[in-house]
């Protein structure tokens, strides 16, 4: 038997019980979805008793199902004798506690100067239903509260006990899809199983209504990403029995059409030629729907700068499916702007910044940008000129810079310019060819040389990944290849490296990454060879537990550049919450100029990882095997 249950909806439920003797499950249907019927007893859902209004007689009127007790009569006359000043300790463990204060009017009216004993007798008489329910939304629907008041030095204090009973546990889950996607789309059981294998509220979970919640939108989120826009809940179901504290749990999902991108039309644009919005497009009409098309055309025109904010998105009307029209709406940024910063890092100490851009050089559109650096290792200026977006997210640039880096020792002055191409942003492998020339005095144990390359480079990208910010399966890869012609170079040499960063959930809970980079430059010596063409390692993002690149070629009291490279990573973390992760790590890595002398410094420790907006915090403690010495590390997002 089924009992469909609203407010006092544990009265309801026992009532059931009296006349049936055991039923089988109780169910209750949610208002989140009016088409399908959802939700155990008890559920917050529309159940929380409205807040009295304390104007007038009528408002202290009890309400139905709700009659204060002589306990909460006795409770309000007491408190009456203090002038109606009163607090509220809840009794339950944490972190219900938190959950239970937050659900009881009791609390919000606590400071309420015109309280009668009526009201307070009735807020008292709530309370213990509203921590009921509440306890029941966390998935204990054996909690029972009782109220009772207490003198303190004078002082009235309403103590609400709730005693939570066992908590009510996920024993199945049931999801099925319907509609096109599994009559005709020969990929419908592979998107079934994408969506089992990231249901959240698993087997064994304790029940609860925000994660029962949240597990449905996912889940509706996941078929919708990718050809089906409007794919909605058509029916959910979680069965609750109350006497072996249970849940079973059935979704189905329903597609909807196939969707397909219909026209561009945009909103916005002023300043700006709308133009710029095609040729970054990835979107082609005709195409099936994909959000994460959607999503990377956003970030391409976020990323041009042009631009404060953009939305995109698709009419997901089932009737336009043939053709949903991309709508992109902008607001133009100025096209000027100074910005200023100052930090610290653990690589390269205290750092101050400014810069001054201007997206709009003499009305060109070409995009003008100028930076200075200064740390305490490393000071540069900086101005770049980006040519406005061309076909398929393309753009050229022009560039110079000055640099002075002092590390372990070398002392490196240097200026540089060069001209590029890049391929814009892509999902999968961004990239650029440069041709710059890099002029360099390098100083070393107080001897001082000349060094200079005219350098032809090609650099890509490879990220594959399940999310943007916070990915936790995939990989991310860089591969660089370039050299220098004997000619216009001190020395001529070819330069390759390669790294790779593999993410691996090994269950809902934990984390494994691997990491590794190589790197060679082919030549007889390093001679002549401007310094930021040669491999140094150690630091936040490489192997921890060792100076910002105070690992490579040891010559007197100095580290410089090898012509070789070698580091290999592996990291476990477990999450503690949502939010909050704690990990292990061995970094292993050393840079030489023979692979015979890549002896690898390990480096190993703990560290705490912080989920946020712009991406994975790490703060860690590594020692270094090599310099028998600890090191604290701190970084923000992933290297590649």
């Amino acid at each position: 038997m089924r009992t469909v249950l609203g407010r006092g909806g544990v009265r309801a439920a026992c009532f059931a019980v009296v006349l049936v003797l055991a039923p089988a499950a109780i169910a209750q249907p949610t208002t989140a979805e009016p088409e399908h019927t959802d939700v155990a007893p008890g559920a917050t859902e529309g159940a929380s008793p409205a807040s009295p209004a304390p104007a007038s007689d009528a408002a202290t009127k009890t309400p139905e199902g709700s009659s204060p007790s002589a306990t909460d009569l006795e409770t309000a006359r007491q408190v009456e004798a203090q002038g109606l000043r009163y607090r509220v300790e809840v009794e339950a463990p944490e972190p219900l506690r938190g959950v239970l204060r937050k659900s009881l009017d009791l609390v919000r009216w606590q400071d309420y100067p015109n309280m009668t004993p009526a009201l307070l007798a009735r807020l008292a008489a709530e309370a213990r239903e509203q921590a009921e329910t509440a306890a029941r939304s966390e998935g204990y629907f054996s909690a029972v509260a009782t109220s009772a008041v207490e003198r303190t030095n004078g002082d009235a204090v309403v103590r609400i006990r709730v005693d939570l009973g066992p908590p009510t546990r996920v024993t199945s889950v049931d999801i099925q899809l319907t509609g096109p996607v599994m009559e005709s789309d020969p990929e419908g059981e592979a998107r079934l199983r994408q969506i089992v294998e990231r249901w959240s509220l698993v087997k064994g979970e304790r029940f609860r209504q925000e994660a029962w919640e949240a597990a449905k939108r996912s889940a509706v989120a996941a078929l919708a990403e990718k050809r089906y826009a409007a794919a909605r809940i058509a029916r959910s179901e979680a069965r609750i029995d109350p006497e072996t504290h249970t849940a079973a749990l059935s979704v189905v999902l329903d597609s909807g059409p196939p969707f397909r991108f219909g026209p561009i039309e945009m909103t916005g644009f002023s300043r700006y030629q709308s133009d710029f919005a095609r040729r970054v497009s990835p979107i082609k009409p005709g195409d099936p729907y994909d959000e994460d098309q959607v999503a990377l055309f956003q970030r391409r025109l976020l990323e041009t700068g042009y631009f404060a904010t953009v939305q995109v998105g698709i009419d997901a009307d089932p009737a336009l499916a043939d053709a949903a029209p991309v709508r992109v709406n902008v607001v133009e940024s100025k096209p000027r702007r100074i910005d200023a910063g100052a930090g610290y890092s653990t690589n390269t100490g205290l750092r101050a910044n400014a810069e001054y851009s201007d997206f709009d050089f003499l009305g060109t559109n070409w995009r003008w940008r100028n930076s200075l650096i200064v740390e305490n290792i490393l000071q540069s200026i900086s101005t770049t000129f980006d040519s406005p977006p061309l076909d398929k997210a393309s753009w050229n640039s022009i560039s110079a810079r000055a640099r002075r880096k002092d590390v372990e020792g070398e002392l490196s002055e240097d200026w540089a310019v060069a001209v590029s191409h890049s391929w814009g942003y892509d999902a999968r492998w961004p990239s650029f060819v440069s041709l710059g020339f890099v002029d360099e005095r390098l100083t070393v144990n107080d001897v001082t040389s000349h060094n200079y390359a005219t350098f032809l480079g090609y650099r890509a990208v490879y990220r594959r990944t399940d999310d943007i910010l916070l990915p936790r399966r995939g990989v991310l890869a860089t591969f660089e290849l370039g050299g220098a012609p004997p000619a216009v170079s001190a020395r001529a040499f070819v330069r390759a490296r390669t790294q790779a960063t593999m993410l691996i959930p090994l269950s809902r809970d934990d984390d494994l990454t691997l990491r590794a980079e190589l790197g060679a430059v082919s030549s007889d010596s390093t001679d002549g060879i401007p310094s930021v063409f040669l491999y140094r390692t150690g630091g936040d993002e490489t192997v921890r537990g060792y100076a910002y690149e105070s690992l490579g070629v040891k010559r007197g009291n100095a580290v410089t550049g090898g012509r070789f490279l070698a580091v290999a990573s592996v990291e476990y973390t477990h999450w503690l919450t949502a939010l909050w992760g704690a990990a292990a790590f061995v970094d292993a890595g050393n840079a030489a100029n023979t692979i015979s002398a890549l002896s690898p410094a390990l480096g190993y420790g703990v560290g705490a990882r912080l989920r946020t907006p712009v991406g994975p915090v790490r703060a860690d403690i590594a020692y270094g095997e090599r310099d028998r010495a600890f090191r604290f590390h701190f970084s923000v997002g992933f290297r590649f």
